[in-house]
């Protein structure tokens, strides 16, 4: 009799340490749970407060010249490629040079031209005229690259539109001189800055 309560007070009290030992390990396993949890919570905030701040959009340069591109007109094996240019800022610009890119025919790569503006510098309002003759047989079409000022070593914005049309053919029993090409007054909502979307088509 005396054993079987030896026994069984002893078996409650390996019960107890047990229950004290599991509960022991949820609290730890607690504590390390919560400390990683505030670990990375903490790691994250740092995270937020130390990235860099997203860059500003880009600037979109105001337009110091309007360009109006004309159509390419043949003069037997060469054709003419040109455009008027105006100043539209207050200030004067000097060095005016017009950049193309050529596309060639036989491999369509590009082969890149500098015209300089006639006259070069132009006060605000004033106009000047580029123009270049190219092989029909080696060159397809052309387009605006960019617009410098050499003198002050900078690249010009400018707006782009369509300028003087290419003159139409006489009637075969016609004797009269052709129209005079027109050109737009003033661009439209649509042109472009700095990035022709279509090239001056050389037939």
């Amino acid at each position: 009799m005396i054993n079987d309560n030896h026994e069984t007070t002893g078996g409650r009290a390996l019960l107890t340490r047990a229950i004290a030992i599991a509960c022991a390990a949820l609290v730890v396993g607690g504590m390390i749970l919560g400390y990683t949890l505030l670990r990375q919570r903490h790691a994250a905030r740092l995270s937020t407060l130390t990235r860099p701040a997203d860059p500003p959009p880009a600037h979109r340069p105001q337009p110091v010249l309007q360009v109006y591109e004309d159509e390419a007109v043949l003069k037997g094996p060469v054709a003419i490629i040109g455009g008027t240019v105006r100043n539209v800022s207050a200030e004067k610009i000097t060095g005016i040079t017009i950049e193309l890119e050529m596309t060639r025919r036989k491999d369509r790569g590009a082969e890149p031209r500098a015209i300089p503006l006639a006259p070069k510098d132009l006060a605000p309002g004033e106009l000047g005229r580029y123009s270049l003759a190219v092989p029909t047989r080696d060159f397809s079409d052309a387009r605006i690259r960019r617009i410098r000022s050499l003198d002050q070593g900078r690249d010009l914005a400018y707006r782009s539109a369509p300028g003087a049309q290419r003159p139409r053919a006489p009637a075969p029993d016609s004797r009269q001189p052709y129209d005079a090409p027109k050109r737009p007054a003033k661009p439209s909502g649509d042109d472009f800055i700095n990035t022709p979307d279509t090239a001056t088509k050389i037939p």
